[in-house]
């Protein structure tokens, strides 16, 4: 739904499989000319991570930041070391640039798309959200001045993403 000019609100009320925002996030992504720029969570998978990888092989540029790690796992115990140990390893895997530390907590869900769409909520564009039919909400704004701002917020994330480790 349109609110403003510039502003449009997506929601998902919560029907396991469905989800309106995944499905808005991949037309941007797949709409994008030159750049994009996600912030999440969790590491991108399923449709999203397949059109993040479609983008990635036409020549744009992807950028992923996420910290993808469980609070019910105590970071430094012996049993979280093969957790980390193969969240790190997702880096080699992944054929767009992903920086991912698991010391690093963030919340923020954050797709930009070139410099002129900024996609934010709760969602984390993941599969699992959607099979578990979570209710979301998403804004999507092309405000200039907002897009930038959150385009060196993505920067100061991923400054703070490469020196934690």
């Amino acid at each position: 739904k349109q609110l403003l000019y510039d502003l449009w609100i997506y929601v998902d009320s919560g029907i396991s499989g469905k989800s309106i925002i995944l499905e808005k996030a991949l037309e941007l992504v797949d709409g994008a000319h030159e750049s994009i720029k996600n912030c999440s969570f969790l590491v991108p998978d399923g449709k999203f991570h397949q059109a993040l990888q479609r983008s990635n092989r036409a020549g744009k540029k992807v950028e992923v930041i996420s910290t993808d790690f469980h609070l019910e796992r105590p970071l430094y115990s012996e049993n979280n070391l093969f957790y980390v140990a193969s969240r790190l390893s997702l880096l080699r895997e992944y054929p767009y640039s992903l920086d991912l530390n698991p010391f690093q907590y963030m919340h923020v869900k954050l797709l930009l798309i070139d410099l002129n769409y900024a996609f934010l909520g709760s969602h984390n564009l993941s599969s699992k959200g959607v099979r578990a039919g979570t209710a979301e909400v998403q804004i999507l704004t092309t405000d200039p001045q907002i897009v930038a701002g959150l385009h060196r917020k993505f920067e100061d994330f991923k400054i703070a993403c490469q020196t934690d480790l």
